[in-house]
């Protein structure tokens, strides 16, 4: 494996940590919601499930076989750390200050910093080239930016009402705050990504990455976008050699996570020997 995966590895297996410490705290501790409104306390345990059983064990398993130069896991880990990131703003700023305080403070700057330093690392390498000529990029790209334009269109169906009557919109009055993080984070963040990396997957090769690398993962209150997107050789790993020879989908985008798990059992049958175990153990976690 290349040294540059090295750093953000670690730092996902001391995440993985985090996350599971905070969402098996706040499903044993009732002060963590007590503050919290009915329906925002709600969205706060159902993720506490998801990252207590699902994300944190992906997470601690996309580090592992990244180290050992799997390029799938490489890509799985960028969006899985994204997803971490969105997650941990959640909790870090629009939950009352509480026992999980540091878990929240401190998984949030794990998760920032083992995201930069994927990206970098996988900025200094070959990530084009490790797809083959038939992944399908243009349907990666549609994906994305169709889910960017949807979800845009729900959220603005809320705010320019709310903006016109001068109201706060529903949902941020249901959750009892003064306004919605998730209209912030995908307005102004995530959905911009959507739809710049989806119309980019049809001609660069660094918008392809962004379309491939940014749909993992389960979203506050939204359910699961998953969008592993792309082909990848499943040969050498991170900062090895030859582009890839075989095309892999990394999956379709659905809510609630049939889609993309049903797309991650097809891969498991698709890839090459060299890279099958590390892809079965993935298509077993999410069965």
């Amino acid at each position: 494996m290349d040294a540059h995966y090295r750093l953000p590895t670690l730092l996902s297996f001391a995440l993985a940590v985090a996350l599971a410490i905070s969402a098996a705290g706040a499903l044993s501790i009732p002060a963590v919601y007590a503050r919290e409104s009915a329906l925002w306390a709600a969205q706060g345990a159902g993720q506490d499930w998801v990252d207590l059983l699902l994300v944190a064990p992906a997470l601690a398993l996309a580090a592992w076989f990244t180290r050992r130069g799997s390029r799938r896991a490489a890509l799985l880990l960028a969006g899985i750390l994204a997803y971490a990131l969105y997650s941990l703003v959640l909790y870090a700023f629009f939950i009352h200050f509480g026992p999980l305080f540091f878990a929240h403070a401190w998984g949030l700057g794990l998760a920032f910093y083992g995201l930069v330093g994927l990206v970098t690392a996988l900025s200094r390498d070959d990530v084009p080239g490790w797809f083959g000529p038939d992944a399908p990029l243009k349907t990666a790209g549609g994906l994305s930016l169709l889910l960017g334009l949807f979800f845009y269109a729900l959220w603005l169906a809320e705010i320019v009402p709310a903006l016109a009557s001068g109201q706060m919109p529903k949902s941020a009055v249901e959750t009892g705050l003064i306004t919605n993080p998730i209209h912030v984070l995908d307005v102004g963040i995530v959905l911009p990504a959507f739809v710049v990396g989806g119309r980019g997957a049809h001609s660069a090769p660094p918008a392809r990455l962004l379309a491939g690398a940014r749909h993992a993962g389960v979203r506050r209150g939204d359910g699961c976008r998953a969008g592993r997107h792309g082909a990848v050789d499943a040969g050498s790993g991170p900062g090895r050699g030859r582009p890839a020879a075989g095309a892999v989908r990394r999956g379709n985008p659905g809510h609630g996570g049939r889609a993309g798990l049903a797309a991650a059992a097809r891969a498991t049958r698709r890839v090459t020997p060299p890279d099958r175990s590390s892809v079965q153990i993935f298509g077993i976690l999410f069965q």
